[in-house]
């Protein structure tokens, strides 16, 4: 989790694993009972895993009490808002790096390297409108899509939910 952008994966990650053990989500803020050893263990071996992926600057700045060192739900709390904040800075590293993709030939790697980028501006709360979106995905394709895109901008109909509605019963 050195990155923000292993966020998301070890965000799915973290979250079966606390599914396969039980834990509580690690979104609630429910504290186990000092009774129930299961959960305890759960909520170390929690703690653990999130401070193996970390990089040591990291783990010096997430990890800055004993009482984070032994709290999953604080622990994912602090790392929530260092890696996924809204803030702008944050949100204009995200659209810059989604700015900078560039289409290398393979359109399926081209594909899906928009989609975790754009799952990350949404995660981060940036809203760009999907005609602006779009056109700038466009404009990364090579030249040999030019005619598609072409037709894509020659349409006359609005873009988004309005383009198709739902029909009515």
């Amino acid at each position: 989790m050195e990155k923000a952008g292993c966020y998301a994966l070890k965000t799915q990650k973290l979250y079966q694993h606390c599914v396969d053990e039980t834990l509580p989500s690690i979104n609630s803020d429910t504290r186990p009972s000092a009774a129930d050893n299961k959960i305890i263990d759960a909520n170390a071996e929690t703690c653990n895993l999130i401070a193996g992926t970390l990089n040591s600057n990291t783990f010096t700045e997430i990890f800055d009490d004993d009482e984070t060192m032994e709290n999953a739900h604080l622990l994912w709390n602090k790392l929530t808002k260092r890696f996924a904040s809204s803030t702008f800075n944050n949100q204009a590293r995200i659209l810059m790096r989604f700015c900078r993709i560039t289409y290398n030939g393979s359109l399926q790697a081209f594909i899906s390297e928009i989609r975790q980028c754009l799952k990350k501006l949404i995660s981060v709360k940036v809203e760009v409108g999907t005609p602006t979106l779009a056109f700038n995905i466009l404009t990364k394709l090579r030249e040999e899509y030019h005619n598609i895109i072409e037709k894509v901008t020659a349409n006359t109909e609005p873009w988004g939910p309005q383009c198709h509605p739902e029909p009515t019963a």
